[in-house]
């Protein structure tokens, strides 16, 4: 399995990439996509659809390598999964966390730079 460790992190940080990306698409423009595929909601309090699809893809590259017995694919589904799964466990858990304190009307994602904290360069 040593061998196999760069495609385990290979794996991790594509799937990382793949969120990210798909998180930055939304955060450029919250309004537009709100609702629209793949930024569609779940069950409560459940994260949307978008998290679901970064699980999705590298659970079904481990499967494929598993029952094609190829030690590569399965490698790297590993290593996506090892990103992605922490990660739906933790937004269930901050959105139900959320939900709990009465803030679900509010919206649950994060802005990724505050309003109120002045950036770096303007200070």
């Amino acid at each position: 399995m040593v061998e196999e460790l760069p495609l385990v992190f290979g794996g991790a940080i594509g799937t990382g990439v793949v969120d990210a990306i798909l998180e930055a698409v939304y955060q450029s423009n919250p309004e537009e996509w709100t609702g629209k595929f793949p930024y569609l909601p779940t069950v409560d309090p459940l994260p949307p659809l978008d998290d679901w699809i970064v699980l999705a893809i590298p659970a079904t590259i481990y499967g494929v390598g598993r029952w094609q017995k190829n030690k590569k694919a399965e490698a790297v589904g590993l290593g996506g999964l090892l990103y992605a799964g922490p990660m739906i466990i933790a937004r269930t858990i901050l959105r139900a966390i959320l939900m709990t304190r009465g803030l679900a009307k509010q919206s649950l994602r994060m802005p990724i730079v505050s309003k109120e904290i002045p950036l770096i360069k303007e200070i």
